[in-house]
């Protein structure tokens, strides 16, 4: 029982982190934030709200609904970027039964 313990516990810590890339968005253009998503698939865009430039909203963007978790798909959204006000990226939305799950 202590080598199955033992055995797991190694494969855990020897397992490597799936880290995902944090990035504000307003230090970078738009083409650089599409092609992070497209390069490294998915990362966490940061970026100062419209309303409350003091507060910084974050979320979890895509490349494609691959990245996506089951029951969720790739909708496009925008991020503000250093040269567009409403730059084009993909957000995970819920798939739900009144869009006929496309």
């Amino acid at each position: 029982m202590s080598r199955i313990f033992l055995l797991l516990s190694l494969i855990i810590i020897s397992a490597p982190a799936n880290a995902i890339n944090r990035y504000d968005t307003t230090g970078m253009s738009c083409n650089r934030i599409q092609s992070v998503l497209e390069s490294e698939h998915s990362a966490i865009l940061r970026y100062p709200s419209s309303r409350n430039p003091s507060l910084t909203l974050y979320d979890r963007y895509v490349s494609t609904s691959q990245y996506c978790g089951p029951g969720s798909r790739a909708s496009i959204t925008t991020v503000p970027s250093s040269d567009s006000k409403m730059c084009r990226v993909h957000i995970c939305s819920k798939i739900t039964g009144g869009d006929g799950g496309r």
